[in-house]
């Protein structure tokens, strides 16, 4: 049976450990997204921006908060240690959205959840518009 999924989803998957995505090692999940941005298939339908700028996002909760894993930099939002101010410019850019960010800014910083709301509905909207 064929798989739905791009290639280099096969290959993010191949580096989930057992125990699941939020023990993947940060470095493995930021690889898996550049190799996913640089795929041809991502280029044609249009997400290679917005994976550089999930990357992005990924690179600065390692370097600035020291996370090891994917649920480590999530736990990072959850638990607001993450200036405000860069909140809000990772919103303003649409950084969050894309995967666990979204719930986790809306548990740590509840008084975004409404604009991240907003900003996760504009993208449906957007996407419903080009069919």
């Amino acid at each position: 049976m064929k798989s739905d999924m791009f290639p280099a989803d096969e290959l993010v998957m191949s580096r989930i450990p057992e125990s699941g995505l939020n023990d993947m090692n940060i470095n493995d999940y930021i690889a898996a997204l550049t190799h996913k941005r640089d795929c041809p298939m991502s280029q044609q339908v249009g997400i290679s921006e917005s994976l550089g700028k999930s990357i992005g996002a990924y690179v600065y909760l390692r370097d600035n908060y020291d996370a090891k894993t994917y649920g480590e930099a999530l736990q990072i939002l959850r638990k607001r240690k993450v200036k405000p101010a860069i909140i809000e410019l990772m919103i303003e850019e649409e950084i969050v959205g894309k995967d666990g960010t979204f719930d986790a800014i809306s548990q740590g910083y509840p008084e975004y959840a409404e604009w991240l709301k907003d900003l996760r509905n504009e993208s449906i909207d957007r996407i419903l518009n080009k069919e």
